[in-house]
């Protein structure tokens, strides 16, 4: 009995023995993987600290790109209005009690450098005027602040791999015609390719809004293109060359030169700028639309000239510009694009602007009689029109990250502030609280070729029960798998609970808006995700409350094919 007990207590001793060593052993590899982690911690919160860094960069750009100067006197175009405020009065804000002007980020005030020695009617006792605000804080203050988005943790994908691309696996490309286009950079190795580092400049220079320069700019201006379409084309400062457009201030030696932005979200920029039109000019090209040379810029273009009236295309441009830089502008993702990620679809998702209007601004520029519609109105050919550098100069923030580059001023130039006249220019809707007609759900209709105008119900998800909780969810109706050729120009519309398409234009809330693509120099087919910010735009039509919601989608042009839609929940929404 005794003997028993012993090797019982032998084993036991064994076993204790055992699990001792294993907790010694546990205990090493907690010791390791906490180290693990917090080197881990550390390179996550260095990571996103560049990331913070490059994207308040990101915004800076485009508060840059969107800056601008008081509304002068409206051009010869206009000459048959009385004057600007004329359509200013007629995008007067539906509801003027709503707080989207004061909850704008604005610093300008007299003497400092965003201010103006021209005040518009209406600003008083210190208060910046809606129609006066620098554009760096127009867009601070519509997406309520897009840096916070990027520091909220609230998109974890943020943290994916980022792309390696591979600089000297480039091959030439064809153009339109097969015609081989050489368009690779010099060979080069990766390890030779280091970071761009700006100098500091000595002077800073001032973009001009194209529609206000004086003589002595468009002399200095013409030269600068005329000396670099009379280079080679392999000199890397050529018209066909360039790829950086501030080659011009080397060319009339002047370092305070900039070149200027097409002000096209301006009533007197929503034309062909004058300065282009002097077929004897370096500045001019055959190859744009002979229709459009004199008449109003229609910022929703389709490829057919709008029979309204200059009045309505103007007043029609400022209600598009609200719905893309306001309601569409609550989230980066809805704003800038969707992120491309290493591993991920080329195309995951244009942002509100760079779909609508930059696309349609291509279109309506280039030659419809040409093959392509060159030069404007094809990817591979736009470049070769001057128009081109002042049309992106308004249009696209940066969005390459290349370290403190996003600043301008760090690069040497800056831009001249214009009126922001589509601050007052927000759609009201055409009724409100409808009845829901029947219609089916898209997995009864999707995938199918959008060939006609499609109606579906869409269900919404669960809706945000506390206030914080709504105020970080931003509701988005999403289109995925929108196939389509991208060597064709693409449009189709979008309603919401509008099942009367034709009766609401860009003056009406239930017009989301357009998707869009420029015509590339080659065919391909190609697939993305369209998304919109519909959060605010139910509150207006009343449908806050409806379980589901109407969306039609309206074709305009080549055929497309669509795989689904839903509305779900953006999480990275910032406030107003």
């Amino acid at each position: 009995m005794v003997s028993a007990q012993g090797e019982r207590v032998a084993e036991l001793e064994e076993v204790i023995e055992g699990e001792v060593a294993t907790s010694a052993v546990v205990n090493e590899e907690l010791r390791s993987t906490r180290a693990q982690l917090t080197r881990l911690r550390e390179e996550v919160r260095s990571r996103a600290s560049d990331i913070v860094a490059d994207a308040t960069r990101l915004v800076d750009e485009a508060m840059g790109v969107m800056a601008s100067l008081t509304m002068p006197t409206l051009s010869s175009n206009l000459a048959n209005s009385s004057s600007i405020a004329h359509f200013i009065s007629l995008a007067k804000p539906t509801h003027p009690n709503r707080k989207t002007g004061p909850k704008l980020t604005c610093n300008a005030t007299k003497g400092d450098e965003n201010s103006s020695d021209h005040d518009i009617a209406g600003s008083k006792n210190g208060e910046t005027s809606l129609l006066k605000l620098d554009r760096r804080n127009v867009l601070l203050g519509i997406g309520g602040g897009l840096y916070g988005a990027f520091t909220s943790g609230a998109n974890p994908s943020t943290f994916a791999a980022p792309l390696s691309p591979t600089f000297i696996a480039c091959h030439d490309a064809t153009d339109p015609d097969k015609k081989e286009i050489d368009c690779c950079p010099p060979s080069v190795m990766a390890a030779d390719i280091t970071d761009f580092v700006p100098t500091a400049p000595s002077v800073i220079a001032t973009r001009p809004a194209v529609q206000l320069v004086d003589s002595t700019y468009l002399k200095k201006y013409k030269t600068a293109i005329e000396k670099m379409r009379n280079l080679s084309s392999d000199d890397p400062r050529s018209f066909t060359a360039q790829a950086n457009v501030k080659i011009c201030q080397n060319m009339v030696d002047n370092d305070t030169f900039a070149l200027p932005f097409w002000n096209w979200d301006n009533p007197p920029g929503m034309f062909l700028p004058a300065i282009f039109k002097d077929s004897s000019s370096s500045l001019y090209d055959s190859l744009r639309n002979p229709s459009h040379l004199n008449t109003v810029l229609d910022l929703s273009y389709e490829g057919t000239d709008s029979k309204d009236s200059t009045i309505t295309v103007i007043r029609n441009n400022l209600y598009l510009m609200y719905k893309q830089m306001v309601t569409q502008s609550t989230t980066p993702l809805s704003f800038f694009e969707k992120a491309f990620r290493a591993g991920e679809t080329s195309d995951p998702g244009a942002g509100s602007i760079e779909t609508s209007p930059h696309t349609n601004v291509h279109v309506w520029t280039g030659d419809p009689n040409e093959s392509h519609g060159e030069d404007m109105g094809s990817f591979d050919s736009a470049g070769r029109d001057p128009t081109f550098y002042c049309h992106h100069a308004n249009a696209k923030p940066v969005k390459v990250y290349v370290k403190d580059c996003l600043n301008t001023s760090v690069l040497g130039y800056t831009y001249q502030t214009v009126d922001i006249p589509w601050l007052n220019s927000k759609p009201s809707p055409r009724r409100t609280a409808i009845a829901l007609p029947t219609a089916p759900t898209p997995s009864q209709v999707f995938p199918t070729t959008l060939e006609k105008a499609i109606t579906v119900l869409v269900k919404r998800p669960k809706k945000k029960s506390t206030k914080t909780e709504k105020q970080k969810a931003e509701e988005v109706l999403e289109i995925s798998g929108i196939q389509y050729n991208i060597g064709e120009f693409v449009k189709f519309d979008v309603y919401i609970n509008e099942d009367t398409p034709d009766e609401s234009g860009p003056e009406k809330t239930e017009l989301l808006g357009s998707f869009t693509n420029v015509p590339h120099g080659h065919s391909m087919i190609s697939t993305t995700t369209k998304s919109y910010a519909i959060s605010e735009v139910l509150q207006e039509l009343g449908a806050d409350e409806f379980e589901s919601v109407l969306v039609t989608l309206v074709p305009k042009s080549s055929t497309i094919t669509i795989s689904g839609v839903k509305i779900k929940y953006d999480n990275t929404k910032v406030s107003a």
